[in-house]
């Protein structure tokens, strides 16, 4: 509905593109093309995919007033920002049919937080969090690690982070990604050092498709290596301590795999295949005090929640251990 973003955070091409203006569109043309998709292509959920699509909060609430106005009755989702988030107006958009919202976090680090230009205080994340949980059907809590100013310390304080909103799975459910330095951002121009290729123990916590590990993939893997600068999403950058992060990223994953395989012999996590068991989810998140045993356990509860309303065969899925767990879990 938009084009654009008032922000500048360091790690995002947007500005680049379109420097701090935005583009509107009527209000009523997208809703008339929401309805179209929903009616003759039988979309059931619409994303809204702005780059911030609560930046201009009377839009919201005049878009949210006339589909509540035209019973539009349309479900749909879209990208939010904890500084400009409220109560009032998630329970507007949640009458008006929103069922999702994606928070970028970015950081548990108010030092790289300033760093990035984020404009978010880490301290503000879990009130809106907690009552995002309530309101809405889901929500999306996002984070990135390996940035190159990025300290042990730092990191540690997402994990913690993460780690905190994770008491809320399924309703909220993490996201970890190593940074991709995207092309013309400041933090690409800021660190011209050289890009690294992604080390396959990162695979899980990629952005974007692993096609530097995927011998399927050798063909357009030539066309990025041979172009790094008009592809550097597909790399990383130096990060310190990045062997003790990847240490405790991968604590993560094992416990991830731990919880999934769990199901196969142990009859109260089974239940989380079929039924929506919050004792069990309680219980299992409760059991993990140690803030990556936390986000493990969160991220399976999760995966378990979006399997169960996929309708998908659950037990085809318990072979595939690991990466494409993770990524199930955090997609």
């Amino acid at each position: 509905t938009t084009r654009g973003c008032a922000y500048r955070c360091s790690f995002c091409d947007v500005t680049a593109l379109w420097g701090n203006r935005s583009a509107y569109r009527e209000i009523d043309a997208v809703i008339d093309e929401m309805e179209y998709l929903r009616d003759v292509h039988g979309k059931a959920a619409i994303t809204v995919v702005d780059d911030t699509f609560v930046q201009d909060r009377r839009r919201v609430r005049e878009f949210c007033r006339r589909l509540i106005e035209r019973r539009s009755r349309l479900a749909w989702s879209c990208f939010s920002r904890i500084n400009l988030m409220s109560p009032a107006l998630a329970e507007t958009m949640a009458e008006a049919g929103c069922r999702s919202v994606f928070y970028g976090i970015d950081s548990g680090s108010p030092a790289v937080l300033a760093r990035t230009h984020k404009m978010v205080r880490a301290g503000d994340v879990l009130p809106v969090v907690e009552y995002s949980a309530r309101i809405f059907d889901s929500v999306e809590a996002s984070f990135i690690w390996g940035y190159p100013f990025e300290e042990l310390d730092d990191f540690k304080m997402t994990l913690d982070l993460a780690a905190a909103v994770s008491r809320w799975a399924p309703r909220v459910n993490v996201q970890l990604h190593r940074l991709s330095p995207l092309p013309n951002s400041p933090i690409y121009s800021e660190f011209p050092g050289p890009l690294l290729e992604p080390d396959p123990r990162d695979k899980p916590w990629l952005l974007l498709p692993a096609v530097l590990l995927e011998p399927g993939a050798a063909e357009i893997g030539r066309l990025v290596r041979a172009a790094p600068d008009v592809y550097p999403g597909f790399f990383t950058l130096p990060t310190p301590a990045v062997e003790e992060k990847r240490r405790l990223m991968g604590m993560i994953k094992r416990t991830l795999d731990r919880t999934v395989g769990a199901t196969l012999f142990d009859p109260e996590t089974a239940r989380l295949l079929v039924e929506d068991a919050a004792d069990v989810e309680t219980s299992l998140l409760e059991a993990e005090t140690d803030p990556v045993g936390r986000i493990g356990v969160g991220l399976a509860i999760s995966f378990f929640r979006r399997r169960r309303r996929r309708g998908a065969n659950i037990g085809q899925q318990l072979g595939a251990r690991g990466p494409s767990l993770v990524r199930e879990a955090t997609g």
